[in-house]
């Protein structure tokens, strides 16, 4: 590690990864875009060495899921181009992206709930929504 003046530059992995300052963001992994992924093999391969790293360091894990807007609270450019890429002329005939009340809407799984069955987060796992 430097110390240029009073700013702590970490130069080692084995600094830059110290539990003492460090996270691993577990982010979006949750069925509604897990699904859509072409490599769903390999990204749930890769996640879960990451996790399992982490925890094995004592490494905290944060999870965070989308928690979709309300049609209120969208800009009108992402309306539009959401419009345009669907392929309707009317905002209300937009499919919603992650339906309230189903397993893929923030909110409506039990808490501590997993992403990915594969690798669920441990009791005591604070799922923050986004």
């Amino acid at each position: 590690m430097t110390n240029p003046g009073r700013t702590k530059i970490m130069t080692r992995l084995e600094e830059i990864v110290d539990p003492l300052h460090t996270a691993l963001l577990v982010w979006d992994v949750q069925y509604a875009l897990f699904n859509n992924i072409f490599n769903q093999e390999a990204f749930l391969k890769k996640t879960k060495g990451l996790i399992d790293k982490a925890r094995s360091h004592h490494i905290p894990i944060l999870y965070a899921k989308i928690t979709p807007l309300s049609k209120a609270y969208e800009s009108a450019f992402r309306t539009y181009m959401t419009m345009k890429r669907v392929g309707v002329d009317d905002p209300d005939k937009l499919p919603q992206f992650i339906v309230p009340g189903t397993p893929n809407a923030a909110g409506s799984e039990p808490p501590r709930a997993p992403r990915h069955p594969e690798r669920p987060p441990n009791s005591g796992t604070r799922i923050r929504a986004r």
